[in-house]
């Protein structure tokens, strides 16, 4: 008597052929997902400005500003300047906003030696972690967060309101 099954026609796969199916399978799967991850990684990524001024006056956040006289600039609306960004001045100047003047986190304001003032007739909020030479002037509340580190005079129409670690400013 014969004990040996019968031979089928058509064999099973092994089970390395059905392993590798679905390791290429799941490592395509797993490639999509990384590359959407890092592609969306990368777009959300802080992208710094940097502005110098008087140069960059009537274009991006100061687009709104125009020259009033010698080393005065005259901006309506709001001045909003996003985290990370720098803003350079080149020579001495006053920008007076008719608005609000914001200033992102880890942000810097550069006088590079030169007289520079920013006069609102709003607020003034800085972020944290400013590094700054200049004086503000604000015709409503002055705020600035954690760590900032300013070199110049602050004064407000209201309150003056600083974060942890305020160094240097006179108020």
């Amino acid at each position: 008597i014969d004990c040996q099954p019968p031979a089928l026609s058509h064999a099973p796969p092994f089970r390395s052929e059905i392993e590798t199916g679905m390791t290429k399978k799941t490592t395509n799967i797993l490639s999509r997902l990384l590359f959407l991850l890092l592609g969306s990684m990368l777009s959300a990524a802080p992208l710094a400005a940097t502005y110098t001024l008087p140069s960059s006056i009537g274009s991006g956040p100061f687009a709104n500003c125009s020259l009033a006289s010698s080393t005065n600039y005259n901006c309506t609306g709001n001045i909003n300047i996003g985290n990370n960004d720098a803003v350079n001045f080149a020579s001495s100047l006053t920008l007076n906003i008719s608005g609000n003047f914001s200033l992102g986190n880890n942000s810097t304001l550069n006088s590079g030696g030169h007289t520079a003032n920013i006069v609102t007739g709003g607020n003034i909020s800085i972020g944290n972690s400013l590094t700054g030479s200049i004086n503000f002037t604000a015709g409503g509340n002055f705020q600035t967060g954690n760590s900032a580190s300013i070199v110049g005079n602050i004064s407000a129409g209201w309150h003056i309101v600083t974060g942890k670690q305020i160094g240097r400013a006179h108020v």
